[in-house]
């Protein structure tokens, strides 16, 4: 039964995930169908009948196969059970929540919005580390946005509800300051000098405003608050440019699911166990694994440069074909073997490819 529980139900659920209505998912869903009742529920099979085979014979057979026996009429009968065989169940429930943990992983099928204007390549907070811009300012994203690129940008409220673009929960790094952005109103953070240039935290309504509408921008959604997500909806309903939104927190995305489902949206994702990341059990389970894509539904998968072979991520990529973006590209090198592969690139501190920018702006005459 353990055989026939691999060769027909296993093939069977994967041919059905993708969709393949074809003879080998009829044979396979068939084969599963016979199978799994005998399997879980037992069965009895005649073993030993006078005249047929001799019953000791039929008797010491049984108990080499480890199987309960009781005589009836002169026959053995053999009364095969899953209690019998836990070795086996166990196997049948490993397999079934292995093809559920596939089934979770399905990003959507087909987005509400072409994604084909945003595969583009982006600059991780802006254009800036070669030149004199700082990350997530303004001299940053109008940098991007004269190069062709597109621009990748974070998004976190303020302490009176207003959208900043600023990347950590405190000002710490950049600032040397301890308060959490969240603490400080934006007319407070708007005074705060970044890394002792003369460059401010700006809202996220000024750089609408002051880069090219054809630049598309992939924004990343920071924090718990779903107030977030509905103050930036507000803000994008009214914005005639392209953009996506992401997020490693499936519970922000699945709002755009349920509020704005032509918005496309994107699954962050790493490898928190081995990245070493200062967080909970959960947290490193779920971003790892990506268990709440039901809940997201992501158009695509953005994952870490550094575990191209992460499970979850291979499974959306080979398996659903899900259009993959990698984070974040530092060198030439790496830069162009992403492109080899046909991936979309969030890069920083690296120079930008001759060949590969201003596509932006080819891309959207």
């Amino acid at each position: 039964h353990s055989f026939q529980l691999v060769l027909f139900c296993f093939p069977f659920i994967l041919s059905f995930l993708r969709g393949r209505k074809s003879f080998f998912a009829i044979f396979s869903g068939f084969g599963a169908f016979v199978s799994f009742p005998s399997f879980l529920f037992g069965n009895e099979q005649l073993v030993g009948v006078d005249g047929h085979r001799d019953e000791i014979d039929a008797l010491l057979m049984c108990q080499v196969q480890g199987l309960s026996n009781r005589h009836d009429g002169g026959a053995v009968v053999s009364n095969n059970t899953y209690f019998t065989h836990p070795n086996l169940l166990v196997y049948a429930v490993l397999i079934l929540l292995f093809a559920v943990y596939i089934l979770i992983l399905k990003p959507r099928p087909e987005p509400k919005t072409s994604v084909e204007p945003l595969r583009v390549d982006y600059a991780h907070r802006g254009l800036w580390g070669k030149n004199e811009a700082v990350e997530n300012t303004m001299p940053a994203f109008e940098a991007a946005s004269e190069s062709g690129y597109g621009i990748e940008l974070d998004v976190r409220l303020s302490s009176d509800g207003e959208i900043v673009v600023f990347h950590d929960e405190t000002l710490e790094r950049l600032c040397g300051r301890p308060e959490r952005v969240d603490s400080l109103t934006a007319s407070e953070l708007s005074w705060i000098d970044i890394n002792g240039t003369y460059e401010k935290i700006p809202l996220f309504t000024d750089v609408l405003s002051r880069i090219d509408h054809r630049t598309p921008l992939c924004i990343e959604l920071k924090g718990r608050d779903q107030a977030l997500c509905e103050k930036l909806a507000v803000i994008l309903d009214g914005y005639d440019g392209y953009f996506s939104v992401e997020s490693f927190n499936p519970f922000l995305l699945n709002w755009f699911r349920k509020n704005r489902p032509r918005y496309v949206r994107g699954q962050l994702t790493t490898n928190l166990f081995r990245k070493g990341v200062k967080t909970s059990f959960f947290n490193k389970f779920c971003c790892t694994t990506m268990i709440f894509n039901f809940l997201s539904k992501p158009d695509y998968i953005a994952f870490d440069v550094k575990f191209p072979k992460q499970f979850a991520k291979t499974v959306c990529d080979r398996f659903y074909h899900a259009m993959t973006v990698c984070w974040t590209v530092e060198d030439t090198e790496t830069f162009r073997a992403a492109k080899a592969e046909g991936r979309t690139v969030i890069f920083q501190k690296c120079e930008p490819l001759p060949e590969f920018a201003s596509k932006v702006k080819r891309s959207n005459r």
